[in-house]
């Protein structure tokens, strides 16, 4: 709040209020409960702001954001309803053989890595400390890859897949990172990055060695996922003003080829069967088909079915290419809460 000392935290869904002296900078007073049911989302990110006239505004929802999975064939129709327990399910992703499905779930601010057996229909937690977010598989399935502010920024950990695993760090010097996807030919993981900058681009990073750049420009590249052979990177860009899915060479050189049109975004490949999904539209996905000689070149676009949900961008392929889990649920209802006067209110808090 401009030109004056009063400020304003987020937890656990609560804002917080303490007096602040900018010119220390320190809290130097007591910090109390101000608003509560503030819609948080996954990472932390609250959604609230305050004019400079004092002037609160906040979304808060009227319904508890609950979610779970479900396993859709290619025309859309349910084949199962995983058994979850009621919760906020985010971001699934296929093991390599398909026999587990790792996921995110949400609660409160909080977030956790958990993984599903299909086989035995049982859920275990990876994580349990701070926000971790966007598991992936590496190519032999024996470990999970996340990024957790478990020590403070959001760093890059991997976790062995036969729980229980202690977490180690994979990358702690970095700007903020997010895990995507491995190559098959080594040990070599593709992650987005945010830079100082405020863009975010596309990193690849050898296991215990070096992190390069792949795709670094001022616009966004996002969600990177590598080809089944290795050869070819799929990722997202809003270098046209419109977020596109293009393929370029793993390496990030040579021609990038459009492969949605019109507007797509979260790629996903398909083993042996020459796809590569992606959704359009917000809620509509697609199988484009693709060659690779002379040069990769997309052939064909099939939309295979529209689901409101995938608006989420939470799914993932089967490594049949006949199945995709989705995230399924009810959306929140969110309101808008305006509450004037804040700036007056917080001086007459105790401690002030």
């Amino acid at each position: 709040m401009p030109d004056d000392p009063a400020r304003l935290a987020q937890a656990d869904e609560t804002l917080l209020a303490a007096p602040f002296d900018p010119g220390r900078p320190e809290i130097t007073g007591d910090v109390v409960p101000f608003e509560s049911g503030v819609i948080v989302y996954t990472g932390g990110a609250a959604q609230f702001d305050v004019a400079a006239s004092g002037t609160l505004v906040y979304r808060r929802t009227t319904d508890d954001f609950l979610t779970t999975l479900v396993i859709l064939d290619r025309g859309g129709n349910r084949i199962e309803r995983l058994p979850l327990e009621p919760s906020t399910v985010f971001d699934p992703r296929y093991s390599p053989d398909g026999s587990r499905i790792v996921m995110g779930i949400q609660r409160g601010s909080d977030a956790d890595i958990w993984m599903y057996d299909v086989a035995q229909q049982s859920t275990s937690v990876v994580t349990e400390a701070g926000i971790n977010v966007y598991g992936a598989w590496t190519p032999d399935g024996r470990r999970i890859v996340f990024s957790s502010n478990s020590q403070g920024q959001q760093d890059l950990f991997w976790v062995s897949g036969a729980l229980p695993g202690e977490p180690e760090v994979l990358v702690d010097t970095r700007p903020e990172q997010w895990a995507s996807s491995f190559s098959p030919l080594g040990p070599t993981l593709f992650c987005s990055e945010r830079k100082v900058t405020s863009s975010i681009d596309i990193m690849a990073m050898t296991v215990g060695d070096t992190v390069r750049s792949v795709l670094e420009t001022s616009a966004d590249e996002v969600d990177p996922a590598v080809s089944p052979d290795g050869r070819w990177l799929a990722y997202a860009s809003d270098e046209t003003g419109v977020s596109e899915v293009y393929v370029v060479s793993a390496d990030g050189d040579g021609r990038h080829v459009s492969v949605s049109r019109g507007g797509g975004g979260v790629a996903r490949w398909a083993s042996g069967t020459g796809e590569i999904f992606y959704i359009a539209g917000d809620t509509i996905l697609v199988a484009a088909r693709y060659v690779e000689v002379p040069e990769f070149e997309v052939v064909s676009r099939d939309t295979l079915f529209a689901h409101p949900n995938l608006s989420w961008g939470a799914y993932d392929v089967h490594p049949d290419g006949d199945r995709f889990v989705l995230v399924d649920g009810r959306a929140p209802s969110p309101r808008v809460i305006v509450v004037r006067g804040v700036l007056e209110e917080l001086r007459r808090v105790p401690g002030r």
